[in-house]
C-alpha cells in the first residue's frame, strides 16, 4: 500500500496510441488509476504493473519506483487493434477492395451490401459457401454467397449486392444448432460492409464450421468508395465495437467529441459512439442530440438511429405528438443489442405499442437473442418466412377454446397448470385478436407461477419445456427465470431465512426479461397453453 510519509514519485506513462487504455496496478493487485493514451500520476515508491489494452489486445509492463527517483517515464510499444480483415497481405486487401467496387448481383438500387467471409483453416470452396444467405423482410431469398467472388489463393468469399435501402437478414444455417439470423440495414448512397470470420458450431458429435455472426464487424462507406484498407476509421471502429462488447466507454472524452462533432465517413462509427456516449457517467446530451440529428439526415430512417433517438432530450417540436409516437414505433429490428435494449426500456414507459403489430419484428421477437454486440435471431425451423403473428394468435385461440370446451373445469379447484390455461383462454376471449393481450392478466399468470406451492405443481412441466428444442429463446428465458427464483426461495426456506428474501412481483420479474411487453405476454400465453396440454 502507498504510504503518505514517503516521498511521492511522478509516473509518466505513454501508450504511444491515444486509443490505448492504461491501467496502473499496485503490489496488492489493486487498480489505483487509469487513463487513455497517456497517464501522469504521483505514487509512493514500490513495485507496480502497468497494463496497456486496446480492444482485445493487451500488454503488461512491470516498473519499480525507487525512493530517490523524482520521476519515472514508461513507454509502451504501440498496440495495433486492427480488425481481422486488415490482418492480411497487401495482395489480399487489394482483391477485397476491387470486389467491393463491383456488383455481383443487382436486386434494387440506391444502396449496397458488401459481405466478406474468410476462413483461415478450411480450404474447401464448397464448405466456405455452405449455409450463408441474404433474405429480405418478406422472407424472400435475395442472394447466396456462391453468387459472389471466391479467392482460392486466400480462401475468402466476397459478395456485393445492389439493393433498395432497407433492412435485410443475413442468415447462417448451422445445421446442428438451427438457423441464426443477423439484421443488416442499408441506406441510400451508402454501402453497408459486413466482415465475417468462421466459428465452430458443435453439439455432441455433430460439428459444423460456419460464419460466426456474433463476432461480426460492420462498417459503412460511400457507395462509390467501397472498402478502403487505408481508412483511418477502421481501428477506431474496431475499438468502439470492443467497447460495446466489454460494456465500457473506452474512447476518451476529447476523442469522442472530435469524432462525433465531425462529418461521418463511416456512419456506423457514429452509431457505435453514440451508444458509448450514453454509457458515460455524465453524458453530453447536447452533443448526443446533434449526433442523432446528423445521423437521421444521413441515413433516412435507420432502426438503430431511431432507437437512439428515443433518448433525445430535445424532441423535434415541428412534428405533431402523433407523428412523434409513430416515429417511435418499430417494424424492423435494429442491428445492435444496445439499440434493442433502448427499445425494450422505452416499451415499459409507453402505454401504446412500441413494436408495430403483425410486423416482421413482431413476428420474430420471440426468437431474438442478444449478444454483447449484435441482435440475432435463432430458430430450429427451416422455413425462410417468419410465422405470421395474426395466424398464430388465431390458431392458438381456437385450440384453447376447443380444449376449454372439452374439459369440465371448475375455476375454484384448478391445478396450477389448468389455472394458467384458463387465464390464457380468458385473455384470448377478452382481448383477442383485435385489441391484443391483456397485460394485467399476464402479470397475474406470472404471479401465480412465482408462487411456491403452484410452482411445485408445474415444475416438471416447466423443466420439460426448458429442454424442448421447439421452445423459443424468449419462452426459455422466462421459464429459466421462474425456476431460478423458485430454487432461490427453496434455499432461503431450508435455511430459515425466507424473511430475508425480497418478494419478486410479476412487474419486477418482467423487467428482468429485457423484452417488449407484447412479446413477454405472447410467450407467457404460449407457456400456459403448453402446460395445459401436459396436464
Amino acid at each position: 500500500m502507498q504510504s503518505n510519509s514517503r516521498p511521492l514519485v511522478q509516473l509518466d506513462i505513454d501508450a504511444q496510441n491515444p486509443l490505448t487504455e492504461i491501467f496502473l496496478i499496485d503490489s496488492n493487485f489493486k487498480r489505483i488509476n487509469q487513463g487513455l493514451g497517456e497517464l501522469k500520476v504521483d505514487v509512493s515508491p514500490g513495485l507496480y504493473k502497468v497494463r496497456f489494452r486496446s480492444g482485445s489486445e493487451q500488454k503488461d509492463q512491470f516498473v519499480e519506483v525507487g525512493e530517490h527517483q523524482s520521476s519515472v517515464a514508461i513507454k509502451s510499444e504501440s498496440i495495433e487493434n486492427r480488425p481481422n480483415v486488415l490482418k492480411a497481405s497487401e495482395e489480399m486487401l487489394a482483391q477485397i477492395e476491387a470486389q467491393s467496387l463491383q456488383f455481383h448481383k443487382r436486386c434494387g438500387n440506391g444502396s449496397s451490401l458488401f459481405i466478406l467471409y474468410q476462413d483461415k483453416k478450411n480450404r474447401a470452396e464448397a464448405e466456405l459457401w455452405d449455409g450463408l444467405t441474404v433474405y429480405d423482410m418478406d422472407g424472400e431469398l435475395v442472394a447466396s454467397q456462391p453468387e459472389g467472388y471466391y479467392s482460392a489463393e486466400f480462401n475468402f468469399s466476397a459478395l456485393n449486392i445492389e439493393l433498395d435501402p432497407g433492412t435485410y437478414s443475413l442468415r447462417v444455417e448451422s445445421g446442428v444448432l438451427g438457423i441464426f439470423q443477423m439484421f443488416v440495414v442499408t441506406s441510400r448512397k451508402w454501402q453497408t460492409q459486413v466482415f465475417l470470420d468462421a466459428g465452430k458450431f458443435n453439439t455432441g458429435e455433430d460439428k459444423a464450421r460456419r460464419p460466426s455472426l456474433k463476432k461480426t464487424m460492420v462498417m459503412m462507406s460511400n457507395i462509390h468508395m467501397g472498402f478502403d484498407r487505408s481508412c483511418k476509421d477502421l481501428e477506431l471502429t474496431e475499438l468502439a465495437r470492443q467497447g460495446l462488447i466489454s460494456g465500457r466507454n473506452i474512447i476518451s472524452h476529447s476523442v469522442m467529441e472530435q469524432l462525433l462533432s465531425g462529418k461521418f465517413g463511416n456512419p456506423m462509427l457514429g452509431i457505435y459512439s453514440a451508444h458509448l456516449l450514453l454509457r458515460s457517467s455524465r453524458p453530453n446530451y447536447e452533443l448526443f442530440d446533434t449526433v442523432i440529428h446528423n445521423l437521421r439526415n444521413m441515413l433516412d430512417k435507420h432502426p438503430d438511429v431511431e432507437a437512439l433517438a428515443l433518448r433525445l432530450r430535445n424532441k423535434d417540436e415541428s412534428m405533431s405528438r402523433s407523428n412523434n409516437l409513430k416515429q417511435s414505433r418499430f417494424s424492423s429490428p435494429p442491428m445492435l443489442s444496445s439499440s434493442w435494449d433502448l427499445i425494450v426500456k422505452h416499451s415499459f414507459r409507453m402505454s401504446s405499442r412500441v413494436i408495430e403489430k403483425y410486423s416482421y419484428l413482431d413476428n420474430m421477437v420471440d426468437g431474438l437473442v442478444a449478444t454483447p454486440t449484435w441482435l440475432l435471431h435463432r430458430s430450429m425451423v427451416s422455413s425462410s418466412k417468419p410465422a405470421d403473428a395474426r395466424s398464430i394468435l388465431e390458431k392458438k385461440s381456437i385450440e384453447l377454446l376447443e380444449l376449454f370446451k372439452i374439459q369440465d373445469i371448475n375455476p375454484d379447484t384448478l391445478s396450477a397448470a389448468n389455472y394458467l390455461f384458463s387465464k390464457a383462454v380468458n385473455i384470448y376471449n377478452k382481448s383477442g385478436i383485435k385489441s391484443g393481450l391483456n397485460y394485467a392478466d399476464v402479470e397475474r399468470i406470472i404471479d401465480k407461477l412465482l408462487d411456491s406451492d403452484e410452482l411445485a405443481r408445474v415444475r416438471s412441466g416447466l423443466e420439460q419445456l426448458q429442454r424442448d428444442p421447439e421452445t423459443t429463446p424468449m419462452e426459455r428465458n422466462i421459464i429459466t427465470s421462474v425456476l431460478n427464483i423458485g430454487e432461490m426461495k427453496e434455499m432461503f426456506l431450508s435455511n430459515n431465512m425466507i424473511e430475508n428474501i425480497e418478494p419478486v412481483t410479476a412487474r419486477k420479474f418482467i423487467r428482468q426479461i429485457k423484452a417488449p411487453k407484447s412479446a413477454i405476454s405472447r410467450s407467457v400465453i404460449n407457456i400456459a397453453n403448453k402446460l395445459a396440454r401436459m396436464n
